[in-house]
């Protein structure tokens, strides 16, 4: 057996000195001089480099994962840093005037309830028709008519009344309703923009979460566009962009 008082034992360097005693390593240790040599006999034992053995059989079972791809877009589809850094700064400014009418004194009140249920929301914002093809007839209230009415627009008034988590549900009914592909408009780009201006920060998991597949659905939709000037571009990229540059889903970008 090599002494075990060399400077470098079995290729590790010694962290410090074991005295060279007399030391069966069939024995119980039984002081904590006699555990250390025993743990040096083990170590000693361990090969460098372990190799695992495979069972053939998991061959045969398919481990492969298919990752989502973005279809790569043109250069002239994607924003410019200026258009980038303009929007941020838009953004943060929007914000921090949002923070301080939070904290006024003279709040903004609307009348309009928060809504509870998911047709009561697509309802809100889109309309009734927007509302019935996104859900049953038979869950609508009792009290919901079929009648066309005005849809309500993402106003400062209403929306300083949504709690984050009123503000994440809704969020997440967006990632729905946008599933089906060129589903994205303007009314849906207010919508966003409005909510992510009222995202406190830190962010949780699970705004992290639901903001990512957005901005996915997001560059989806701009990848679909036939071109530069369609109108939902732009709304397409303001959105990507606080995603990414704002809240700092960096790994997003193309």
């Amino acid at each position: 057996m090599e002494d075990v008082n060399d400077q470098e034992e079995y290729g590790v360097k010694r962290a410090f000195f074991v005295p060279n005693d007399v030391f069966n390593p069939e024995n119980a240790p039984t002081t904590g001089l006699e555990y250390l040599r025993k743990v040096m006999f083990e170590t000693a034992k361990c090969p460098a480099t372990v190799v695992a053995d495979v069972d053939p059989s998991w061959k045969k079972v398919s481990s492969k994962v298919e990752a989502s791809v973005e279809r790569r877009v043109p250069d002239r589809f994607l924003p410019t840093e200026r258009f980038e850094a303009e929007v941020i700064a838009n953004f943060s400014r929007l914000r921090l005037e949002v923070s301080q009418c939070r904290s006024s004194k003279t709040k903004m009140e609307s009348d309009i309830p928060v809504p509870q249920q998911h047709y009561e929301w697509a309802d809100l914002c889109y309309g009734n028709e927007f509302a019935l093809k996104h859900y049953d007839q038979n869950i609508r209230p009792n009290n919901e008519t079929t009648e066309k009415k005005a849809v309500m627009k993402p106003y400062l008034s209403f929306v300083l009344k949504m709690s984050q988590a009123d503000i994440e549900k809704l969020l997440e009914l967006h990632k729905e309703w946008l599933e089906p592909p060129g589903s994205f408009t303007l009314a849906i780009g207010q919508w966003l923009f409005s909510l992510m201006a009222l995202i406190e920060k830190p962010l949780t998991a699970e705004f992290v979460s639901v903001l990512r597949d957005i901005c996915r659905v997001c560059q989806r939709e701009r990848s679909i566009l036939g071109s530069v000037e369609d109108k939902n571009l732009m709304a397409l990229n303001v959105l990507i962009t606080i995603v990414i540059r704002y809240f700092d889903q960096v790994d997003l970008a193309i």
